[in-house]
C-alpha cells in the first residue's frame, strides 16, 4: 500500500529482471545468457633499412585495437546494464645503429608508447532511465552522480547499480623515451656509456561512488527470531529502511607528468681467459 517506497519499488523492476531458470525443489533464479564477444586487431610494420654500411636504421610500429563487449557491469549483475571496454594501444621506436669502427658501436632510440582505455556503459545506467525513480543525494553535482546507484541486498542476492569505476571514458598513458647507448672494445677493456630520458604522462578520471551506495540489511523486517534472508532486506529497501549509505563528494580528473634520466659508465676488464 502507501508504505511502500516508489523509488525502491522503480529500481527493482528495472534493474532485477524476473526470473528465468528454476529447477523443481529449488527456488527460482536467473542465468545470465548474453554473450561476451571481443574483436581484436593487431597492425605491424617495419622497415630496416642500411643508409650506409655504417649507419642502419630500424623503424617499428605496432597498434593493437580491442573492443570487448560484456554482458555485465559488475559481478554478480545482469544485462539490463553492462559495459563495452575499448582499448587503443600504440608502440612506436627509430633506432639508428652507428659503427664508427669494428670496435666502436653508438645506438640512437627514440620510442613511444601509448595506453589508451575507454570503459563505457551500455542499457540502463542512469537514473533518467528509471521511470518513477527519484533521489536526493548530498553531492546532486558531483561527476557521473547521475549513475544508477549501488544497491547492496542482504542475504545472498546479487548488487545492482554502476559501480565508482565505471566510465572511464579517457584512461590514457603516454611514455616517451630518448637514449644513447655507446659501446667501444678496446685491448682488454670493453667501455659502455649512455644516457636514458623518459617522459610520462598519465589522464585519467578517478573512479568514485559519487552516485551512491545503499545496503539493506533485512534487519528492520526479518523476523523476530532468525537470521535475516534476502527477501527481508528487498523488504526493507521496498519500505525505505536503509541500513547504511556512502556517498564521495567528487570524482577529480588526474593530469600527472613526470621525467626521470638514468645515465651510466661501465669497464669490463678482461684479466685473463677466465676472469672478467
Amino acid at each position: 500500500g502507501g508504505r511502500i517506497n516508489t523509488s525502491s519499488s522503480a529500481y527493482l523492476k528495472a534493474l532485477y529482471p524476473a526470473p528465468n531458470y528454476s529447477i523443481a525443489g529449488n527456488a527460482n533464479n536467473y542465468i545470465n545468457n548474453q554473450t561476451v564477444k571481443t574483436y581484436q586487431r593487431d597492425d605491424q610494420i617495419k622497415v630496416d633499412h642500411y643508409i650506409t654500411p655504417n649507419y642502419h636504421l630500424l623503424a617499428e610500429y605496432f597498434q593493437e585495437y580491442q573492443n570487448f563487449a560484456q554482458n555485465m557491469v559488475g559481478p554478480g549483475t545482469t544485462p539490463v546494464s553492462s559495459e563495452t571496454d575499448y582499448t587503443n594501444n600504440k608502440l612506436a621506436q627509430v633506432t639508428l645503429t652507428q659503427t664508427f669502427s669494428p670496435n666502436m658501436i653508438n645506438n640512437t632510440s627514440i620510442a613511444m608508447n601509448i595506453f589508451l582505455l575507454n570503459l563505457t556503459l551500455v542499457g540502463t545506467t542512469d537514473i533518467s532511465q528509471l521511470p518513477n525513480f527519484s533521489e536526493t543525494l548530498y553531492y546532486p553535482n558531483a561527476l557521473y552522480a547521475s549513475r544508477t546507484p549501488v544497491v547492496n541486498l542482504a542475504g545472498g542476492l546479487a548488487s545492482q547499480g554502476i559501480q565508482a569505476a565505471r566510465p572511464i571514458p579517457h584512461a590514457s598513458d603516454l611514455d616517451n623515451t630518448v637514449s644513447d647507448n655507446w659501446s667501444w672494445l678496446k685491448g682488454k677493456h670493453y667501455l659502455t656509456a649512455g644516457v636514458t630520458f623518459v617522459f610520462n604522462t598519465k589522464r585519467q578520471v578517478s573512479g568514485q561512488q559519487t552516485n551512491g551506495a545503499f545496503t539493506f540489511s533485512g534487519n528492520f523486517t526479518k523476523p523476530a527470531s532468525g537470521s535475516s534472508l534476502g527477501d527481508d532486506s528487498v523488504a526493507d529497501m521496498l519500505l525505505g529502511y536503509i541500513g547504511t549509505f556512502t556517498q564521495a563528494s567528487q570524482s577529480p580528473h588526474g593530469d600527472i607528468h613526470d621525467f626521470s634520466w638514468s645515465p651510466y659508465l661501465a669497464d669490463r676488464f678482461q684479466f685473463s681467459k677466465t676472469l672478467t
